[in-house]
């Protein structure tokens, strides 16, 4: 059982991996030529909302992430891509569900 608990997991961050570089096409303007897509600023919202929820502030979700504080209110306005292992680790310790990440609309 666990080694399908493991696949899942691993099926589902490949899928979103896959998908956050299919929604590449839709990118949003940033600065400097950073470009970032509009799921990112949807991604970074959803884990600011998640975040503010649960009462926690920025700077220890930011010391548990291993980030500056600036890098995570960058990840949470959608200015910057979180890796996969950032994007594990956030929702780790925000105790979201990869599978409450729904790319919707496409």
């Amino acid at each position: 059982m666990s080694e399908f608990v493991i696949f899942s997991v691993v099926g589902t961050a490949v899928g979103l991996v896959i998908g956050l570089s299919f929604l590449d096409l839709f990118r949003v303007g940033g600065s400097g030529g950073d470009m970032v897509s509009g799921f990112d600023f949807w991604l970074g919202n959803f884990f600011q909302y998640k975040r503010r929820a649960k009462g926690l502030r920025q700077a220890e979700v930011a010391r548990r992430l291993g980030v500056s504080g600036a890098q995570l209110s960058r990840f949470e306005n959608g200015e910057s891509r979180m890796s996969a292992f950032q994007l594990f680790k956030l929702a780790e310790v925000l105790d979201v569900e990869i599978s409450e990440i729904e790319i919707k609309g496409l």
